[in-house]
């Protein structure tokens, strides 16, 4: 937050970026880029949050916790 310019309102300019894949097969055949966060999703009886790089209406039904 202290990057974040004074002025930086819901209004700005600026974009939330993940480095994705968050998990890696651990060989390094990964290839790691960034996606922009499209959407945030709260499981309320799981407790999870999820950063979503897609709308949630793009991932299968249950996928998603609850």
């Amino acid at each position: 937050m202290s990057e974040l310019p004074l002025e930086a309102s819901a209004e700005s300019d600026f974009r939330l970026m993940a480095e994705i894949p968050l998990l890696r097969d651990g060989a390094g055949d990964d290839r790691v880029g960034f996606g922009e966060i499209y959407d945030l999703h709260v499981g309320h009886e799981s407790e999870e949050a999820w950063l979503l790089v897609r709308p949630a209406s793009d991932f299968a039904t249950g996928l998603l916790p609850s």
